[in-house]
Formats: structure tokens, sequence, C-alpha cells
């Protein structure tokens, strides 16, 4: 027998009055407020509009990625520059009806819960100004999204900043293929270059490694010559100079991009060629806010659940770079806003339903909230 409208609204109404007796759930602006604008930042919201969750994401126009020429190793938008990614990906997300996106920066996230039998939320100050002119406003959401990145801790050698991530790279899969069978050198301390030549192998075979004045013990020197053939420079690196911009010498047949850059070194060591360089900088949170909420770090990143990117504070998720689960690129990135964002959902329905009719085994939304959905109430 079909249910008719009016018993959907009475089992509604029903399931609403069950839950008020038992807990207090505040009323807040939004179900989500996403932090961060990249990557991460854009699939959770994608994902949270798909189910009609109501989210803000706040933009502060920051990316890792900002200067990078291209995106790569993302299946359909490989080649694409990452402001045109960006951009595309906010048009699809503003055919629904649910999400908000604003440039901004959030200053502060508040944790409230105004008495015992009340669910918490946050209060979120975020500024909206532009131009140096401040306009505060404060927004309330049952959950938070950190999308809020890394950036790179690069050294004062002069012409590194100024060629960053234009030639000077961070990660093989995402700019290694364009400047394959290139001269090649890495950057970095000496800790870390045994740990870059295995990423670099299969690429690049004329490789020297700069080590800027540290000089590597004799036998590990022999080994990187011996059983890798790259050779290493401890000279200390005076500055990088730009001979060749790869953005004006593509190859788009080949997807080539040539860069040419010297570097100069201290005292009368001869200078060296090389089209690219391969990096093991370190690189800490972009934003303070993850201090700020107290929220448990592990090596400078947000730990987290990886299962549905759940930080320390109950409420608060970690998406992108600036969660400890060990990876940094697009498509992770994606991947981790989805995973939170389905987590979310789940959390949602919760606060919305009582526990006793939500089955913890299934890993997807209570047959209850699927039901009434089909009621078109």
């Amino acid at each position: 027998m079909a249910i008719t409208p009016s018993f959907g609204s009475l089992l509604i109404l029903l399931c609403v009055t069950t839950l008020a007796a038992a807990t207090n759930v505040p009323l807040v602006d939004y179900d989500v407020i996403i932090v961060g604008g990249g990557p991460a930042g854009l699939s959770a919201l994608s994902s949270l509009s798909r189910v009609r969750r109501t989210a803000l994401m706040v933009d502060s126009g920051e990316y890792r990625n900002l200067l990078t020429r291209r995106i790569h190793d993302v299946i359909g938008s490989d080649g694409v520059v990452p402001s045109l990614f960006r951009h595309q990906a906010r048009e699809l997300i503003k055919r629904y009806p649910t999400p908000e996106m604003k440039n901004g920066t959030v200053l502060e996230i508040m944790p409230v819960q105004n008495s015992s039998d009340e669910l918490p939320h946050f209060e979120v100050e975020i500024d909206m100004g532009s131009e140096g002119k401040p306009s505060l406003v404060t927004k309330t959401a049952r959950k938070i999204i950190l999308a809020t990145g890394i950036e790179d801790i690069l050294p004062d050698t002069p012409g590194i900043s100024e060629a960053w991530s234009r030639g000077i790279y961070w990660c093989p899969w995402c700019d290694g293929f364009e400047h394959r069978d290139q001269p090649l050198g890495i950057l970095g301390d000496v800790a870390s270059i045994f740990d870059n030549v295995m990423h670099i192998t299969t690429i690049n075979h004329d490789v020297i490694a700069f080590t800027n004045g540290t000089q590597l013990p004799a036998n590990e020197a022999d080994e990187l010559e011996n059983f890798y053939g790259i050779k290493h420079n401890y000279s200390p690196i005076k500055n990088i100079t730009r001979a060749q911009d790869g953005a004006d010498h593509f190859d788009a047949g080949s997807q080539s991009e040539f860069d040419i850059f010297t570097v100069h070194f201290e005292g009368d060591a001869p200078p060296v060629n090389r089209s690219v360089f391969f990096t093991a900088f370190a690189s800490r949170q972009r934003s303070d806010l993850p201090y700020k909420l107290g929220l448990k770090m592990v090596n400078g990143k947000i730990d987290n659940n990886f299962k549905g990117m759940a930080t320390s504070m109950s409420g608060v998720y970690a998406v992108g770079d600036c969660n400890n689960d060990d990876s940094t690129n697009v498509v992770h990135a994606m991947f981790s806003g989805k995973r939170a964002a389905i987590e979310i959902h789940r959390k949602c329905d919760l606060l919305c339903f009582p526990h006793s009719l939500y089955r913890s085994d299934l890993h997807h939304s209570s047959f209850l909230f699927r039901f009434i959905s089909t009621l078109g109430t």
C-alpha cells in the first residue's frame, strides 16, 4: 500500500520529537564549514553537495601549487593549469543548491556547547574583507573540515624561491615526466639524498646531488656514483640563475618542458648547468588553526583517523596535505576530501535521528533517513 505524504510528515515529526526529548540539537548556519579551497576542500564540498548537506567553503586563495605550470597524474585533468582546475570545479559545484563558496580567511574556530544536554557545534570567525579592509563575520556549523594545506620552507639561496615549482619541483609524479632524460640536480640535506634518488632513477640518468657545503661520507659518495651513476657536488652554492624558461620552451607533442639553470658556487668552483631540480625541503602547516584548536600533531602534520579523516577533536576533520597520511598530491587531496564528506554525512545523520534507529554496521546513511528521503517531504 502506498504511503501518503501526510504519513511521511508524521513520521518525521515523531523522529524529531523523540530526539528533542533526549538531546538538544542547536540550530546552526551550516552542516559543515570547510577551510581551504584547493582540491581537498573542493572535493569535500562537491561530495557534501551531492547529498544536499549545507556547507560553506572559505578560500583564502593560498595554494601550495599556486605557481605550478600544470597539474599532472590526475585522470581527466592531466595538463590543466591549477587555477583553471579550481575554476572548473567551482563552476560544477555551483549547480547544486546547498553549497556556498566565499573568499576569505578563517581567523578562529571555537567549539561551543551551551549546556550539558546540547550537542556541540562550532563558531567560526571569518575575515571576508578585501584590499586590506577587514570584514568580520561569524558563522556556525556542526562539523569542520580543515583543508588548509602546507607550505614549503625554502632555503634562502638566491634563485630557488624565484623558480620554485617551475623547474624546481618536489613531486616526481607531478612534474618529473615533463623533464625526463634531462640533466637533473638534487637539492636538499645529506640525509634526504638517498631517499630522493629512489624516486627519479627511471626518469633521469644524468644526475648530480648538490649538498651545499656538506660532504657525504666516502663510502656513500662511492655508492651513489657506482651503483646509481649519480655524482656528488658538495661546494657551497652561491646562487642559481635561470637561463631558459620551460614555460616558453614547451613541446606540446612530447609534453616536455625545457628549462635551463646555472648553479654558481662560492669560491673558484666552476658553475654547473642543470635543466631541472628535484628537492626534499621541509614543510609546515600553512595555517595556525590546528595549533589554536589544540589538535594532536605528528611530525608537524595533523594526526587523523585515516578511515574518516577525523582529528583528535570531535567534529573536526583534516584532509589533503595538512594531515599525516603521508601523501601530498592532487589525487590524494581529492580522495581524502571525499572520505571526510562521507563520514560527516553519516555523523550528521546520527544527529538528526535517535541512535536506536541507526545500525552501526551499515557504511552509509541509516535506513530511516533514506526511507524518509523517498517521500519527497
